[in-house]
């Protein structure tokens, strides 16, 4: 998976879960703290 196409899921996966407040701090993160989230968002699915 390139990382374009895994942060444009976890956009997607941010608004899903918009109730969890990560919208608003997805942009003073890092890439690494990203694809935690992103990790942890897949589970929810």
């Amino acid at each position: 998976m390139n990382e374009t196409s895994w942060l444009i899921e976890l956009e997607n996966m941010c608004i899903h879960f918009s109730e969890l407040g990560v919208v608003q701090r997805i942009t003073d993160m890092t890439l690494s703290e990203k694809w935690g989230l992103y990790k942890f968002l897949q589970r929810l699915v």
